[in-house]
């Protein structure tokens, strides 16, 4: 999907009423619909240390896919895990949740497309996680 600059500086998706949303409004309702959840609002609370600017952030760096996921910062890895529909039992839901916002806020094309881009990000975290030969191994369970 094509994002249009609405401004030199404003870039935007197409909404599916026909109308454009600023990617940093987009990000705004995002960020405020995260706070007022009580559950998942307290996880980002926790992981980003309360720093909601680095939120944000990786927000920005999520919808816009700026940079290979190797090169994200911590707390955007971390988001991308949190948004894998799998883990711990309490985030299952986070996905869905998070997708049918996207969706509602811009459109169901650009929810699909943020939904595969996901999957493939944490394809690529399971590729980067250490592995660890034997030798390392018992050094790591001697101490």
């Amino acid at each position: 999907m094509k994002l249009e600059p609405i401004s030199p500086h404003c870039e935007a998706l197409l909404r599916s009423d026909g109308n454009a949303i600023a990617v940093e409004e987009l990000i705004a309702v995002l960020l405020a619909n995260l706070k007022q959840h009580p559950h998942y609002g307290n996880v980002l609370h926790h992981v980003a240390g309360g720093d909601w600017e680095a939120v944000s952030n990786s927000m920005r760096e999520i919808l816009l896919e700026r940079a290979p996921v190797s090169n994200s910062s911590a707390l955007t890895r971390n988001l991308y895990r949190a948004l894998s529909g799998r883990g711990p039992s309490n985030l299952r839901s986070f996905q869905k949740w998070f997708l049918d916002l996207v969706e509602l806020e811009s459109s169901s094309l650009f929810a699909r497309l943020l939904a595969r881009r996901i999957d493939a990000a944490n394809a690529d975290l399971v590729l980067q996680r250490p592995r660890f030969r034997a030798s390392a191994l018992r050094i790591l369970n001697s101490r």
